[in-house]
């Protein structure tokens, strides 16, 4: 998961399923939520699981920069 940036797990806690988890981090590098996508092995299959990984760590690190964005009012 650390070299990666995301997991898979294969019908883990739901047979006949497949999810991909990325972690939201912190400004201080410290995992504070995951964002996961998950779906039937038939459609989630193995060579579309590169794609929607990137896909979905890119949603995790734009919400993780702006966790590092100050508030203003």
């Amino acid at each position: 998961i650390r070299m990666d940036g995301f997991s898979v797990s294969w019908e883990e806690n739901v047979p006949g399923s497949v999810a991909i988890s990325a972690p939201i981090l912190d400004p201080w590098d410290k995992i504070r939520a995951v964002m996961s996508v998950s779906g039937p092995i038939g459609r989630i299959t193995e060579d579309k699981i590169e794609s929607i990984a990137q896909r979905l760590s890119f949603c995790t690190n734009e919400i993780g920069e702006a966790l590092k964005t100050p508030v203003t009012q």
